[in-house]
């Protein structure tokens, strides 16, 4: 099973803003008519019920929405890029990875819900936004925010009710595959499961989700036998059931030897409601030791259920003790909330303002003055005395100012340079 794995997602670039004014027969003076860019589409991961692995992201990691259009003359705005949605698991969950620091962006606990993972940029502006009392005749215009690019990694945990739970070879594979349409690979030697597997159990008329986790070996919880890529599937299962195996020579060590790699694993877990249930008592030497089973372990407070996943004895009143404490604790998995929310983040780029100086060239790493500067032609003095005035706005004449900055000196914003006069 393919749990875990890194994606790239990217939110489009917005487009850029239009510099144009009307023209017309008999309107010498048309004024600016530059249209605004469209925003650029977003990635959004959707949970769907459907999908049961991340199988489909092996030969497909990277997912780019559309960028917005230009704007164009005659006060058109341009085109909106269009949103990706991308299908995953219920239950998984998106953390954002950068420089070896992961955040994480939420989860798709809800069918249909949208979580979005990658923001689209905002279109720039046309020059008629610049237009005022003062500047009738505007030659700048805003180039558009650039996409958010996010390197994913995305983690599912199983989202189901149900926990089977054991040590190698104890049947669990067995009772999913009685109880339900699984069908989990079966055989009689240890570590048969080697992925955890999910089923629909029905019990007097009601469905409930079920995962079989593969035997936890001494030291899972350490990540022996793949213990943490199977133990972190039960985190979300409201019941846990574990299954002893009858001809053990003392399930009351195994149980022991579980409960210890869940407490160790995580505190929360060990502390979930069990049904227990002794499985084999097809087999006369586990039948014969039935009375025994339910003396011990009720010295611990523990009433077992003595079942045979071949040949179904008891597994009617096993799965009814199910179902009873599911709906004590609440609805089944279809109406399980998410319990993280979205990370409310700002929009790519839109950082405060820096300036760096050196060697008479001053650095500013400012958005908003680098978008207007892209789309202007500073060669031109009408262009250059417009910027300047949009600089003074912003307050980065006054910055500049303050970090010393003197005629002739070299001012870089984005990809342009010119002489501070």
């Amino acid at each position: 099973m393919i749990d875990k794995l890194n994606i790239t997602v990217r939110g489009g670039n917005g487009g850029n803003g239009c510099i144009s004014f009307h023209r017309e027969k008999f309107v010498p003076k048309g004024g600016p008519d530059g249209g605004d860019g469209g925003d650029g589409g977003s990635v959004f991961l959707v949970g769907d019920s459907n999908i049961s692995s991340l199988v489909s992201f092996r030969f497909k990691k990277r997912f780019d929405a559309e960028d917005g259009g230009s704007g164009e003359g005659g006060n058109r705005h341009g085109r909106n890029g269009v949103d990706i949605e991308v299908f995953v698991p219920l239950g998984t969950q998106a953390w954002s990875v950068k420089g070896g620091v992961s955040e994480l962006l939420g989860e798709t606990g809800e069918i249909g819900r949208r979580l979005i993972v990658a923001m689209g940029g905002k279109g720039g502006r046309g020059n008629r936004r610049f237009a005022s009392s003062t500047n009738v005749t505007p030659l700048l215009a805003e180039a558009g925010e650039k996409g958010e690019e996010t390197n994913l990694l995305l983690e599912l945990k199983l989202l189901a009710d149900v926990g089977i739970i054991g040590l190698p070879n104890v049947g669990k594979s067995s009772l999913l595959a009685a109880s339900s349409h699984a069908r989990p690979k079966i055989a009689d030697y240890p570590f048969t499961t080697v992925e955890p597997f999910l089923g629909v159990v029905t019990t007097k008329g009601e469905p409930f989700v079920v995962v079989d986790i593969p035997g936890l070996l001494e030291g899972a919880h350490r990540g022996v036998g793949l213990g943490h890529d199977f133990l972190r599937h039960i985190e979300k299962t409201r019941v846990l059931l574990h299954v002893l195996d009858g001809l053990s020579p003392d399930p009351l060590k195994d149980w022991h030897q579980t409960n210890e790699e869940l407490g160790a694993y995580n505190a929360d877990i060990a502390l979930k409601t069990q049904v227990l249930a002794i499985n084999k008592v097809d087999m006369p030497q586990v039948r014969n030791r039935v009375t025994e089973f339910r003396e011990v372990f009720e010295k611990k407070g523990q009433k077992p259920f003595v079942i045979s996943a071949l040949s179904g004895e008891g597994l009617e009143p096993l799965w009814a003790e199910v179902l009873k404490i599911l709906r004590q604790s609440g609805s089944t998995i279809s109406d399980v909330k998410s319990e993280y929310h979205p990370v409310l983040r700002p929009r790519p780029g839109r950082g405060g303002m820096e300036i760096k100086s050196e060697n008479g060239v001053y650095m500013v790493h400012f958005s908003r003055a680098e978008r207007i500067a892209a789309m202007a032609d500073v060669k031109d003095w009408r262009v250059r005395a417009q910027l300047y005035n949009e600089l003074s706005k912003m307050g980065v004449v006054r910055a500049l100012e303050a970090k010393g900055i003197k005629s002739g000196d070299i001012v870089r914003i984005g990809d342009i340079e010119m002489e501070w006069l």
